[in-house]
């Protein structure tokens, strides 16, 4: 109840019925176990947030690597329609005929 909890009525029955010493030892004791405690907490919820946050990072450079693959299909499509000699390459009057 001490390290985490309320501290100050079992401090302060302590301190009136045994001695002030021991006032002084829980005051002590609640900042320096208490406040590892808390930090060793913090830590914890800290380090899954950084796991969270590496897989979310992950997630979206994949979907940008699948929109980019998506793209470089549609460009292939685009000029194997537009390629008319099927030569693989894209003359200048292939070219001039998608514009007009």
């Amino acid at each position: 109840e001490i390290t985490l909890a309320n501290w100050g009525p079992p401090c302060w029955d302590l301190i009136d019925h045994v001695d002030e010493f021991w006032g002084v030892f829980v005051i002590c004791y609640k900042m320096t176990f208490g406040f590892a405690v808390v930090q060793v907490i913090i830590s914890v919820f800290v380090q899954q947030t950084f796991k969270v946050v590496s897989r979310d990072e992950e997630v979206m450079i994949k979907d940008k690597e699948a929109a980019a693959t998506a793209y470089i299909k549609s460009l292939d499509r685009l000029f194997d329609e537009v390629d008319e000699s099927g030569d693989g390459k894209l003359s200048w009057e292939e070219f001039e005929a998608v514009l007009t």
